[in-house]
């Protein structure tokens, strides 16, 4: 039996997970779980049916390098070259705040290894789970393009490492090179329409149900 994004209390007022806990229903072990978020729950059985069916987790994920970037992916070897040279390595254990809602956004991120959680922190302490990226994945572009605050928080869902651009240093390669800065620009635009669009289909699915 699993409980997932449950309110803080209950019409009278009792903590729903306290109240299980009292009666001996609030662990594992006794087939009771409880998690934060539905996608929490959801995350954990699919772990379940994939253990079920014989998968596991590579023992060790292979770091990426920049060239295999999908927006730097199919540059010229200089330009790939240049580009790469403007990011930062960045690494994060489980569980550590990438950045927060409302902080300005200087950088965004792509993904080298691991997985990063984006979620909307509640007034209740609880946190909406938004998105889950993976190693190929960037984030944090919203507040990278248009200068306003974070929308989000992201946090490490794994012992992640990133590369961090910054947009001082994009800016600086821009006025060196401004072709190339036009280029990773609509890339990146390009990877941002894309979100829109499957944000789009499920918002569509949701209406239909």
């Amino acid at each position: 039996l699993l409980f997932s994004g449950m309110p803080s209390s209950a019409p009278s007022r009792r903590d729903i997970e306290r109240y299980l806990t009292h009666h001996g229903l609030g662990d594992a072990a006794t087939g009771v779980s409880v998690f934060g978020t539905r996608d929490g729950a959801l995350e954990w059985m699919e772990e379940r049916i994939l253990e079920a069916a014989g998968w596991t987790h590579p023992l060790e994920e292979r770091a990426m390098e920049p060239g295999e970037i999908e927006v730097l992916g199919t540059l010229d070897p200089q330009a790939r070259q240049r580009a790469a040279g403007i990011l930062e390595e960045r690494s994060y254990p489980a569980g550590a705040a990438i950045f927060a809602q409302g902080e300005e956004g200087e950088e965004m991120f792509f993904v080298r290894r691991g997985r990063v959680h984006i979620h909307l922190p509640l007034k209740s302490g609880k946190k909406h789970h938004l998105a889950t990226f993976c190693q190929g994945d960037f984030f944090g572009e919203m507040a990278f393009l248009d200068r306003e605050p974070r929308s989000a928080a992201a946090e490490a869902a794994t012992d992640v490492e990133l590369f961090a651009l910054t947009r001082p240093a994009f800016g600086e390669l821009a006025v060196e090179d401004p072709a190339l800065g036009a280029v990773l620009l609509e890339r990146l635009a390009v990877g941002l329409s894309r979100r829109l669009r499957v944000a789009d289909v499920e918002l569509g699915t949701w209406e239909d149900r």
